[in-house]
Protein backbone atom coordinates (compact mmCIF):
# COMPACT_ATOMS: atom_id res chain seq x y z
CA UNK A 1 0.00 0.00 0.00
CA UNK A 2 1.71 3.31 -0.82
CA UNK A 3 1.95 6.16 1.38
CA UNK A 4 0.82 10.00 0.24
CA UNK A 5 3.36 11.58 2.43
CA UNK A 6 6.48 10.75 4.67
CA UNK A 7 3.82 11.94 7.61
CA UNK A 8 1.99 9.15 7.16
CA UNK A 9 4.40 6.85 6.13
CA UNK A 10 6.17 7.56 9.93
CA UNK A 11 2.66 6.88 11.59
CA UNK A 12 3.10 3.39 10.62
CA UNK A 13 6.62 2.92 10.30
CA UNK A 14 8.24 4.00 13.68
CA UNK A 15 11.67 3.09 12.69
CA UNK A 16 11.24 6.68 10.17
CA UNK A 17 11.81 9.05 12.78
CA UNK A 18 15.40 8.48 13.51
CA UNK A 19 16.33 9.31 9.41
CA UNK A 20 16.64 12.90 8.11
CA UNK A 21 14.21 14.79 5.85
CA UNK A 22 15.76 13.63 2.89
CA UNK A 23 16.29 10.13 3.65
CA UNK A 24 12.78 10.06 4.81
CA UNK A 25 11.31 11.55 1.11
CA UNK A 26 14.27 9.49 -0.83
CA UNK A 27 12.42 6.25 1.47
CA UNK A 28 8.65 7.34 0.71
CA UNK A 29 9.58 7.78 -2.96
CA UNK A 30 11.49 4.05 -3.32
CA UNK A 31 8.47 2.38 -1.80
CA UNK A 32 5.83 3.94 -3.57
CA UNK A 33 7.81 3.51 -6.81
CA UNK A 34 8.44 -0.18 -5.87
CA UNK A 35 4.50 -0.60 -4.68
CA UNK A 36 3.68 0.48 -8.13
CA UNK A 37 5.67 -2.48 -9.89
CA UNK A 38 5.40 -5.09 -7.26
CA UNK A 39 2.96 -6.52 -4.49
CA UNK A 40 5.52 -7.42 -2.47
CA UNK A 41 5.42 -5.25 0.59
CA UNK A 42 8.41 -6.54 2.13
CA UNK A 43 10.85 -6.27 -0.55
CA UNK A 44 9.49 -2.89 -1.02
CA UNK A 45 10.28 -2.14 2.71
CA UNK A 46 13.89 -3.81 2.27
CA UNK A 47 14.59 -1.10 -1.19
CA UNK A 48 13.56 1.61 1.00
CA UNK A 49 15.19 1.17 4.01
CA UNK A 50 18.01 0.91 2.02
CA UNK A 51 17.94 4.31 0.17
CA UNK A 52 17.11 5.99 3.28
CA UNK A 53 20.44 4.03 4.88
CA UNK A 54 22.04 5.20 1.53
CA UNK A 55 21.37 8.76 2.01
CA UNK A 56 22.77 8.90 5.97
CA UNK A 57 25.61 6.78 4.94
CA UNK A 58 26.29 9.72 2.41
CA UNK A 59 25.87 12.55 4.57
CA UNK A 60 27.80 11.04 6.76
CA UNK A 61 31.19 10.39 4.24
CA UNK A 62 30.45 14.13 3.02
CA UNK A 63 30.71 15.05 6.48
CA UNK A 64 34.38 13.05 6.80
CA UNK A 65 35.69 14.79 3.87
CA UNK A 66 34.52 18.09 4.96
CA UNK A 67 35.93 17.68 8.20
CA UNK A 68 39.47 16.21 6.22
CA UNK A 69 39.63 19.50 4.17
CA UNK A 70 38.79 21.65 7.07
CA UNK A 71 41.81 19.81 9.10
CA UNK A 72 44.20 20.77 6.44
CA UNK A 73 42.75 24.08 5.85
CA UNK A 74 43.84 24.79 9.72
CA UNK A 75 46.85 22.90 9.86
CA UNK A 76 47.96 25.57 7.10
CA UNK A 77 46.58 28.66 7.96
CA UNK A 78 46.91 27.90 11.97
CA UNK A 79 43.63 29.25 12.99
CA UNK A 80 40.06 27.69 13.89
CA UNK A 81 40.66 26.12 16.88
CA UNK A 82 36.96 26.52 18.35
CA UNK A 83 35.78 25.36 14.99
CA UNK A 84 37.93 22.10 15.09
CA UNK A 85 36.62 20.97 18.09
CA UNK A 86 33.11 21.57 17.35
CA UNK A 87 33.69 19.31 14.48
CA UNK A 88 35.45 16.81 16.07
CA UNK A 89 32.53 16.28 18.32
CA UNK A 90 29.99 16.38 15.39
CA UNK A 91 31.83 13.57 13.83
CA UNK A 92 31.75 11.75 17.03
CA UNK A 93 28.23 12.15 17.19
CA UNK A 94 27.03 11.56 13.75
CA UNK A 95 26.25 8.17 13.78
CA UNK A 96 23.81 8.64 16.85
CA UNK A 97 22.59 12.20 16.86
CA UNK A 98 22.66 13.17 13.06
CA UNK A 99 20.54 15.98 14.00
CA UNK A 100 22.89 17.35 16.27
CA UNK A 101 25.78 16.25 14.66
CA UNK A 102 24.60 18.27 11.07
CA UNK A 103 24.10 21.44 13.44
CA UNK A 104 27.42 21.00 14.82
CA UNK A 105 29.11 20.93 11.68
CA UNK A 106 26.89 24.14 10.97
CA UNK A 107 28.37 25.84 13.95
CA UNK A 108 31.89 24.93 12.52
CA UNK A 109 31.62 26.29 8.95
CA UNK A 110 29.86 29.75 11.02
CA UNK A 111 32.92 30.05 13.11
CA UNK A 112 35.39 29.47 10.47
CA UNK A 113 33.74 31.92 8.34
CA UNK A 114 33.87 34.80 11.31
CA UNK A 115 37.79 33.62 11.26
CA UNK A 116 38.32 34.30 7.65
Amino acid sequence: MPYSSVSEAEKKNPGLEKYSAKAKRGWLSSFNSCMKDSSDESKCFAIAYSVANKAVAKKAADMENEAEHNDKYDAECGCCGAAREVQDIALDLQDIEPKIAMALMNEARSLRASDA
